[in-house]
């Protein structure tokens, strides 16, 4: 459940920057892979094998204390650093938590190429991974797409920024505003106002400061 989704979001990333490996305890990494490509899902990523399986100093160091290959993910950056390592009973459903990390850090890049004031770079990144929806768009057998693509909340925070930057002010705000009423809804149902949410209204109101109201207004 964790795995499929993982691939299938790597293989969508515009720049193929995510790689996805699966980590074997124990057995033969080689039958792993034939096993996977053989079962229902048909997964295929490399399998390679952890020295020292469950045992090993380092699995217990992330916190993995079990062979549960459904919960047990960990994602690193190019450096080898580790972002996130999940395990047990943490919250990870359709390899969601994963994904978010991953979102989180494009937002870091788009923000850091702001603040270098490298607006084309920041707006390259982030038009790649969340073009702005066409309804006028076809798919590969010329049918219409009329369903609008979810955008992760990172994702649509680091647009706005862009657009904000860019001086499209409208689209700063319709993405900032869409942001804000996601964030309610989640916080809604925690019963918790959170910092993402103080965060994202701090966003759309300082983009509502800059818009000019039309003539009609």
């Amino acid at each position: 459940r964790t795995i499929k989704p993982m691939i299938d979001f790597a293989a969508a990333r515009p720049k193929g920057d995510v790689k996805v490996l699966i980590a074997s305890f124990g057995g033969d990494p080689a039958a792993t892979h034939a096993e996977l490509l053989a079962g229902k899902s048909k997964v295929d990523c490399p399998v390679v094998s952890v020295p020292g399986g469950i045992g090993s100093s380092l699995v217990h160091r992330l916190g993995i204390l079990s062979e549960d290959t459904d919960s047990n993910s960990v994602i690193l950056d190019k450096q080898g650093r580790i972002l996130s390592a999940i395990s047990g009973l943490a919250p990870n459903k359709d390899g969601r938590t994963l994904i978010n990390v991953v979102a989180c850090q494009d937002e870091n890049l788009v923000n850091a190429a702001l603040e270098k004031g490298e607006i084309d770079k920041a707006k390259e990144t982030i038009l790649a991974l969340a073009p702005p929806f066409n309804p006028d768009a076809v798919d590969a057998k010329g049918k219409k797409i009329l369903k609008k693509p979810e955008i992760s909340l990172a994702h649509l925070r680091a647009r706005a920024r862009v657009y904000q930057a860019l001086g499209e002010i409208d689209l700063a705000l319709a993405d900032a505003e869409e942001v804000v009423q996601r964030q309610l809804g989640t916080d809604g149902g925690m019963s918790l106002r959170t910092d993402e949410l103080n965060e994202s209204e701090q966003l759309r109101d300082t983009i509502l400061k800059l818009r000019v109201p039309s003539p009609k207004e």
